[in-house]
Formats: C-alpha cells, sequence, structure tokens
C-alpha cells in the first residue's frame, strides 16, 4: 500500500554534479498494491449462506495504490477453512474465479462471483483468497485463513422437542400444552441478526399438525449471534386435547435476512418428537360386569394404553366413583379406594392391570365407575374419567334384591303369551 521514489545523485571526484529527487515524478516510482477482500453471500448479502445445489458467493476486492491506466488481474480461489486447503467441488477440481481489468485510478474495487454446489457444506466455513496481478506477476494478495471479511459460514441446526411440564418427550394431554424446543445451532457469524421458525407437524400423516380452528401450529423467534456455536428456546403453546394418540414432530427453519440458511426436518427424529398418549380402562369383579355383594373383593381393570415410549417408566393411578353422585367412594375408615401399578413400557401399545381391594359390603346397591391417570415423573399426562363409560362400569348388587329379576320374569311372560297367541292364530286360520 505504499508508494517508494527513487532519488538519484551523480557524482565526480566526489562532488556532486547532477541529482534527480522529485518526489512527484512518476517515472521515478515504483508502487506496492495492496488488496483486502469481503466475501458475502449473493442471496443473503451477508457472512451466512445456506447450503444449496447453486451457490453464489460475492467477493469484493478493494484494491489501493495501483497504477492508474495499468492492465491488472484478480484470481481467486475458495479454501476449506477446516482444512485450510481448496474446496474442491463434485469433479475435485479447486472451485475459482477469476477478472481481468485497468485502473482508472490507483484506489477501487472489483467483485468476483463463485458458482457452485455447496449442498455438502452444511456446518462448515468456506474462506476466499486472493492474488493481484500485473504483466502475470503475482503483486498483492489476501490470504488469511482467519479473517472473517473473507469467509462465508454455512450453519447447521439441531432440535430437541419436550414437554415444558414432564421434561421428555412424553407430552401431557390437556386444553394448554407447551412444547419446548431447543434449537442448537453451530457455524452461525458472530453478530449478524437470524430468526428461527418452527411448525408442529403430525407424525402419522406427515401433514402440519392443525389446532380446533384448523390453523397451524408456530412459533418464532429472533435473535442475534452472540458467538458461533449455541442454542435457543421456542415454545409452542396450545390446545393438545385432540391429539391423544398422536405424536408431533418440531420442524425448524432458521433464517438470515429472510432467506432460509438452515432446516431441520426430519419426521422420523424422535428428538424433535413429542408423544401424547391415549388410555382406555376396563373393569371387571370376577371376570363380570355385575355381582352380588359378598364381603372383599377384587376389581381388575384394564388400562389399555397407546403411544407411550417404550424403554420409559409410567404409573396408572386409579380411583372408584359412584356413578350416581359423582362423588368418590369411602371405605369404612373414610378413606378414598385406590390402586396404581408402576410398570416400563415395552413398546409404545400395551395394557397394565390395575386392582382395587375393597369390601363389597359397603359399595352394595351401586353402580361404581374406574377413573384412571396416568403419569410419569410424577406428572399427569392424560386421564381416562367417563362416568357414563360401560367399560369402565361396574355394579354391586345388595343381597335378596330382586327387583331385576321380577322385571326380567314380566318380560319373560308377555314373550310367552305373545308366542302361544301367534300358534293359535295360526292353527284357527289352518282350521277353516
Amino acid at each position: 500500500g505504499k508508494t517508494t521514489v527513487v532519488f538519484e545523485d551523480l557524482y565526480n571526484e566526489n562532488v556532486r554534479v547532477a541529482f534527480h529527487t522529485d518526489i512527484k515524478d512518476e517515472g521515478q516510482t515504483v508502487h506496492y498494491p495492496e488488496i483486502h477482500t469481503t466475501a458475502t453471500d449473493a442471496a443473503t448479502k451477508t457472512h451466512t449462506a445456506a447450503p444449496d445445489v447453486k451457490t453464489t458467493i460475492t467477493d469484493k476486492v478493494d484494491y489501493k495504490n495501483l497504477v492508474a491506466g495499468n492492465s491488472y488481474e484478480i484470481k481467486g480461489v475458495l479454501m476449506d477453512k477446516t482444512t485450510g486447503k481448496a474446496l474442491l467441488d463434485k469433479d475435485k477440481k479447486e472451485i475459482t474465479a477469476t477478472k481481468k481489468f485497468t485502473a482508472e485510478k490507483p484506489d477501487g474495487t472489483v467483485e468476483l462471483a463463485f458458482t457452485f454446489d455447496s449442498s455438502l457444506l452444511t456446518g462448515k466455513s468456506v474462506v476466499v483468497f486472493e492474488d493481484l496481478y500485473n504483466e502475470n506477476i503475482k503483486v498483492a494478495f489476501h490470504t488469511d485463513i482467519k479473517d472473517e471479511g473473507q469467509t462465508v459460514n454455512f450453519p447447521e441446526i439441531h432440535t430437541t422437542a419436550t414437554d415444558k411440564t414432564t421434561g421428555t418427550h412424553t407430552g401431557v394431554v390437556d386444553e394448554k400444552t407447551t412444547i419446548t424446543d431447543k434449537v442448537d445451532y453451530s457455524n452461525l457469524t458472530v453478530g449478524e441478526k437470524y430468526k428461527v421458525s418452527g411448525v408442529l407437524m403430525n407424525q402419522e400423516t406427515g401433514e402440519k399438525l392443525l389446532d380446533k380452528d384448523g390453523n397451524a401450529i408456530t412459533s418464532e423467534k429472533e435473535f442475534t449471534a452472540k458467538s458461533r456455536n449455541g442454542s435457543i428456546d421456542i415454545e409452542f403453546t396450545f390446545d393438545s386435547s385432540l391429539f391423544a394418540g398422536k405424536t408431533t414432530v418440531v420442524f425448524e427453519e432458521l433464517f438470515n435476512e429472510k432467506i432460509k440458511v438452515a432446516s431441520h426436518a426430519d419426521i422420523k427424529d424422535e428428538g424433535q418428537s413429542v408423544h401424547f398418549p391415549e388410555i382406555h380402562t376396563t373393569a371387571t369383579i370376577d371376570s363380570a360386569k355385575s355381582i352380588t355383594e359378598k364381603g372383599s373383593v377384587i376389581l381388575k381393570d384394564v388400562v389399555d394404553y397407546k403411544n407411550l415410549i417404550a424403554g420409559k417408566t409410567y404409573e396408572v393411578k386409579g380411583v372408584l366413583m359412584n356413578q350416581e353422585t359423582g362423588e368418590k367412594f369411602l371405605d369404612k375408615d373414610g378413606n378414598e379406594i385406590t390402586g396404581s401399578a408402576s410398570f416400563t413400557a415395552q413398546k409404545a401399545d400395551g395394557s397394565v392391570d390395575v386392582t382395587f381391594t375393597f369390601d363389597s359390603s359397603l359399595l352394595a346397591g351401586n353402580t361404581i365407575v374406574v377413573f384412571e391417570n396416568l403419569y410419569e415423573n410424577n406428572v399427569k399426562v392424560i386421564g381416562h374419567a367417563d362416568i357414563n363409560d360401560v367399560n369402565q362400569t361396574v355394579e354391586i348388587v345388595k343381597t335378596g334384591d330382586t327387583s331385576n329379576a321380577y322385571i326380567y320374569a314380566l318380560i319373560a311372560l308377555i314373550s310367552l303369551a305373545v308366542m302361544v297367541g301367534l300358534v293359535m292364530v295360526k292353527k284357527s286360520r289352518n282350521h277353516n
């Protein structure tokens, strides 16, 4: 970037007899050029780019101290920041660009464009090296592998979705559910602004999960990268009461200057998934739906579950309810009659038995409905509490209560009378 001028003196017998010392004389002058480069993605206009089959990096070369009127050539090559070696395309060739120009004045700029397939560069960085030539001689260069100005970064993101209440991949089925998605990012450009945008997907259909109004469930968050690598949490709050038995997967996209530069959208990724369980129950006493009181009995409630996470531990807790009053039954000591069972899910769908031992004489003449709740980490994730559900219901008949028997007998007598009448009518018709 500096210029030197040669001053000359001519001596004869140690006496200076001539000299040429004009600081402005171009003939006495030699210019040492200087260049600096700024590489940006052509789409975002920043140092962040999206991996794609066709990417263009624009490198703005600022030059200084050239000789106006002289011809020059800029030659550039893309370097892999990780290896420090030239980046190679799919044909194992270096990715280069060149441009010839005539300097109109000592200082100025010239741009080079590098177009290439960057689809395999997720998480990597590219640095542009430039050389300046005059008469095929390299007279300046800018080749600093650590220079952020010469660098374009290709980001990468990974996400981990969990239910905010359970802290796991098991979701709470409720009118208000919050999923927290932790987005881990790498290779961003420090100081640049980004936006993460997410949507909940239905794993079964591969389509967007819709709320009760038919709208997609989305969330987004803007931030400025304080470091190349880090994480940011995105929250989705919605009504999940209609999603029992379903699994949602969070898809995330990273934007820079409204251009998508990275995404994580794997419908089968368990890390991005939250499972909403479903349970149904079938209650019996001695394999029957109705028994006559007989002292101590064991009620068995078969809880069929769906969409749990294999290998995780769960607990089912149940209580006996009075169908007529909607209140909980109490034993002779005034305690609720409950049952529970802890288990580790061997697979997503299965069943577990919950038993309730009690004195049937205390509940004689009543209809019992079993309410069940499923827990993970002591957090209730779903319940089954339908007071009118026949499958959840059993009846204990009082000893000596024959009211139902009289009804059944009356129905039988009426049926018999009808049949006899039909026979007599038929015989009468045949006789005539």
